[in-house]
């Protein structure tokens, strides 16, 4: 195993994504997301992912702002940009533990540091 750690990554990323789930701030969101990229830059991960992973989402942003936009009763515009600026937050902490490490080192930082035993049978060489 290498000395990179994945563990204090994974507590920032649950704690904060459960912080997320609450919060009706589009401002908030907006610095959560430019924290990700920053942590994508610290953390030297390839660009090209990040691009894509971002493409992709596209729809899904542009479908979560337009059910709100249409269907919602009240203050449309701020709702909107609340679950979309969301979506795009959740993302951003996601690609940054699922693209700076591999699942084995997530799970192998999971077993050596929080004593949790992984029965892990002979699916893929993990």
């Amino acid at each position: 195993m290498t000395n990179r750690q994945p563990l204090p990554l994974l507590i920032f990323v649950s704690i904060t994504g459960l912080g997320i789930m609450f919060v009706k701030s589009v401002w908030l969101n907006s610095v959560l997301v430019l924290i990700g990229m920053a942590l994508l830059l610290l953390l030297r991960v390839k660009p090209k992912p990040v691009f894509w992973a971002l493409l992709i989402s596209l729809p899904a942003a542009f479908g979560t702002w337009w059910s709100y936009m249409a269907f919602s009763t009240y203050d449309n515009w701020h709702i909107a940009l609340i679950y979309t600026s969301r979506l795009y937050a959740f993302l951003m902490l996601g690609l940054t533990l699922n693209l700076a490490y591999t699942p084995r080192e997530i799970l192998f930082s999971l077993r050596d540091y929080l004593k949790l035993y992984l029965y892990v049978w002979d699916f893929g060489g993990i």
